[in-house]
């Protein structure tokens, strides 16, 4: 029989074709023992009966036709049955083991020309996964790649729109077949990895494809160049699996700087050190070319194919989902143009119809390709997989950090940089671990809670936040723990974890409030919000904490730099979120108004109507987004006023904070606070114009002291007692906060316009000041002199006030501190005498 399977000469019967046909037959139904099996590849090996060719003529045609035939079967038309046969033919292939311990079939298929392919194009990538022999066999799934956009259409028809039961019930079935899929393609690479003469080319062949699909990972990349992400699920599935017995003890963390490593990480960013640093550093590992352990390479591959495998598709899927979003609010913004179109022509109406059903159906198409990529992301088999191996990759990185300082009670300190090795580490090490974690703690938190460890590790790598350059890593620890606090989840189990260590009881609230300023610098604008309103989160979930309470109270009376700063960002953030947030009201509120006036709106042409919509949508857009900020962040605002006042009776806040209220309750309360009145306020942008007035009069009245009714009544942008008399009006009539708060606010207002009164009359007497004594760059008389290191001399609370948001020299624009400020005595003095004259003068005059 093996002269016939080795040769194609034809004899009465039987060809070698026809033979090789029959062994795959016998192969997939089983009708062929091990022993015989075993016979066969041991006599086509033997040098004594066959030649060298022997085994690759006879086996080598058979892998092709598996190859060809996988490639042949589409995933939709559910031949699974046939698929297995493949599949487990393949693995009885490469399982068959001779007595001196080979796997002859092992090497002939890592041998194959088309095993470890070259590539030719620049779409490496691509061709490399599509063309090799393996690649085939990680082609069998789910289609969701944006070349496969006509083929998601075959998926989860009829389920589209319906209820999210019916959908995930589909999606478990598609995630059972490829959670099979997986298990057999893991069938096929263990005993390549086993075998001692295949184990390196399997690895090489790994990294390759990773190493040539590396860039998949980069913003905007083009996805069509690179591995699927098909390919890559599969991969990093197989990947996790040979990782999941690996302890840490048998991974050399420092592989990835060494000269034997198949990974390459010359161009990647690192936590804190710069390129040339990083080159430095690696030298002393280059002459290392003894081959690794397969426990540290294949940790280390993990890895670094889970870096371009779930970031990717979960950027993808988020793109998805906000076109998905978008879509749907065009589709509403549509069928209300449908249904405000004033005596439409029928060739209107039909193009607006059409237009309308296009719309449709493209949300059905898209939607479609959002339930792929969740069945892959989704999958729990996958994700469990995940959360266990980034918990090590986590152990890992933390065993290059001192830890000692962050398990002691009585640490007083944080250690003032990172040990070399976790600096030289890449930042995608720690990056991909919390873009997992953000995502499973929303999908799958009771699998993450029971391990808390690594939400510790979190923290401690937050309180340590100079152990990196770059602030968006610091900003991802702060989502991550924003995730798991009480506010968010309603469960305690982690963030009990997490508020409970020695060192978060020290270094977590001091931590925070010093990176709500930091970010101010070095992200971009409108992400600064997102950064900020997860800090926001995370202090209000501590306030439910008697003592992270009494630290941050604690804090804000010590009124450290830090704690001033971060009270400043809060006013700023509150003064730029309420403006956007009322200005988009307004024009809201002017283009529902021209729509009600039917015969106006009647008479303009198409072309302005849909503008009018257009810049409607936009506005919607924005007060939804901006509301959602304003309102976390007075309520910020509103807990720190009630407990920790201190800070805003000092001139530097204290004067910001009244201009801020009192500009924003002039518009909430004025005579045009009419113009804020939208259609579904509440159901569509949470937007209770009560509540918010509500919240601002309780700032007030935290703080109504002598001091802060200066800042009030000295508010020369907006303050006047007309326009607070006539916000005592409106709340009162309106009902909106108690009597006694009225009462209060009343008392309130009265001291105000006390004080205004004196400070007009102060102000004429005044004005004829002399210029010296003239700030300069209010012009207002000072107070407190002092001298900059350009020569300027300003009040010490208006050029505080400047750097509090601007640390530079407005003069000349060079970084200035307040230390550099030097004060003069001698004009200091001389404005003190000079308005104890004037005071003099009036008394005696009067």
């Amino acid at each position: 029989m093996s002269f016939l399977l080795n040769t194609n000469i034809i004899c009465s019967r039987y060809s070698g074709e026809r033979a090789r046909y029959v062994l795959t037959l016998k192969l997939y139904d089983n009708m062929l023992s091990e022993a015989l099996f075993s016979s066969i590849i041991n006599h086509c090996t033997n040098p004594e009966v066959c030649d060298a060719e022997a085994l690759s003529d006879i086996f080598d045609p058979i892998l092709t036709q598996q190859r060809r035939s996988i490639l042949q079967i589409p995933f939709w038309k559910n031949e699974d049955r046939f698929v297995s046969l493949i599949f487990d033919l393949l693995n009885r292939l490469l399982s068959v083991k001779l007595g001196n311990g080979r796997r002859p079939i092992c090497d002939l298929l890592v041998n194959r020309p088309d095993f470890h392919v070259k590539t030719v194009t620049n779409h490496a990538g691509r061709e490399f996964t599509d063309l090799s022999f393996l690649g085939a066999f990680f082609s069998y799934g789910l289609p969701f790649e944006e070349r496969d956009a006509a083929l998601c259409t075959k998926y989860f028809e009829g389920n589209v729109g319906s209820s999210p039961e019916a959908e995930l019930m589909q999606m478990k079935n598609y995630q059972s077949r490829q959670q099979s899929i997986a298990r057999k393609i893991h069938s096929i690479i263990h005993p390549l990895v086993v075998n001692g003469s295949t184990r390196t080319p399997i690895l090489k062949w790994i990294a390759t494809a990773i190493e040539k699909s590396e860039k998949r990972r980069q913003m905007r990349s083009e996805l069509v160049k690179y591995g699927t992400h098909r390919f890559f699920f599969y991969l990093q599935s197989v990947l996790y699996d040979l990782s999941s017995k690996i302890e840490l003890d048998k991974v050399n963390p420092k592989y990835p700087f060494q000269g034997n490593s198949l990974i390459d990480i010359k161009e990647k960013t690192r936590m804190k050190m710069m390129q040339k640093e990083a080159e430095e550093y690696e030298k002393q590992f280059m002459d290392v070319t003894a081959e690794e352990k397969f426990t540290t390479i294949c940790f280390f591959l993990t890895m670094h194919c889970a870096d371009i495998t779930l970031p990717p598709a979960l950027e993808k899927l988020r793109s998805i989902k906000r076109h998905l979003y978008e879509l749907k609010e065009r589709i509403e913004s549509h069928k209300t143009a449908i249904e405000n179109e004033p005596n439409p022509t029928d060739r209107r109406r039909k193009k607006m119809d059409m237009e309308y059903r296009s719309m449709i159906d493209s949300a059905k198409r898209i939607n479609r390709i959002r339930l792929c990529y969740e069945t892959y992301i989704k999958d729990p088999q996958y994700q469990e997989l995940a959360i266990a191996f980034a918990h090590k990759q986590l152990s890992l990185l933390m065993a290059a950090v001192p830890l000692d300082f962050a398990q002691s009670a009585l640490v007083s300190s944080l250690p003032e940089d990172a040990p070399e090795l976790f600096r030289a580490y890449p930042e995608f090490y720690l990056e991909d671990l919390l873009n997992l974690y953000t995502y499973d703690i929303k999908n799958i938190y009771p699998l993450l809670a029971q391990n808390p460890e690594w939400a510790g590790h979190v923290m401690v790598l937050f309180c340590c936040m100079h152990f990196f350059n770059n602030p968006f890593l610091t900003a991802k620890l702060v989502e991550v723990l924003t995730l798991i606090t009480t506010v968010v989840t309603g469960n305690a189990q982690l963030w009990m974890y997490v508020t409970s260590q020695p060192l978060a009881r020290k270094f977590f609230v001091p931590a925070l409030i010093k990176f709500y300023s930091e970010v101010e610098t070095g992200v971009d604008f409108y992400e600064k919000f997102s950064i900020r309103r997860n800090i926001q989160v995370i202090f209000k979930s501590l306030w439910e904490s008697y003592e992270y309470r009494s630290t941050i109270i604690t804090l804000a009376t010590e009124c450290g730099q830090d704690f001033i700063r971060y009270s400043n960002m809060i006013i700023n953030d509150a003064t730029f979120l309420l403006d956007e947030s009322l200005a988009g009201l307004k024009k809201i509120h002017d283009i529902e108004q021209l729509m009600d006036r039917r015969i106006e709106w009647e008479t303009m042409n198409p072309e302005e109507r849909q503008r009018k919509f257009e810049a409607m949508d936009e506005a919607k857009r924005n007060v939804r987004s901006w509301l959602f900020y304003a309102n976390d962040t007075l309520e910020l605002m509103l807990n720190l006023t009630q407990d920790a006042p201190a800070p805003f009776e000092k001139n530097v806040l204290g004067e910001r904070l009244a201009s801020m209220l009192n500009h924003n309750i002039k518009q909430l309360c004025g005579k045009n606070c009419i113009e804020l009145k939208v259609k579904d306020a509440i159901s569509r942008y949470h937007w209770n114009p009560k509540e918010f007035t509500r919240q601002v009069i309780d700032i007030y009245l935290n703080i109504a002291t002598d001091k802060f009714a200066e800042f009030v009544a000295y508010d020369e942008r907006t303050y006047t007692p007309q326009m607070m008399r006539e916000v005592l009006d409106r709340i009162r009539n309106h009902q909106i906060v108690s009597a006694n708060n009225a009462e209060r606010f009343s008392n309130f207002i009265q001291k105000v316009e006390s004080l205004y009164n004196a400070k007009a009359q102060e102000d004429e007497e005044w004005d004829d000041a002399p210029e010296e004594f003239k700030d300069s760059i209010m012009c207002s008389i000072m107070e407190d002199p002092v001298q900059l290191p350009s020569g300027q001399i300003c009040d010490r609370k208006v050029i505080s006030r400047h750097l509090l948001t601007t640390p530079q020299n407005p003069f000349n624009r060079q970084p200035l501190s307040e230390s550099e400020l030097v004060d003069v005595p001698e004009l200091k003095e001389r404005i003190r005498k000079w308005k104890a004259e004037k005071r003099a003068a009036r008394m005696d005059t009067n």
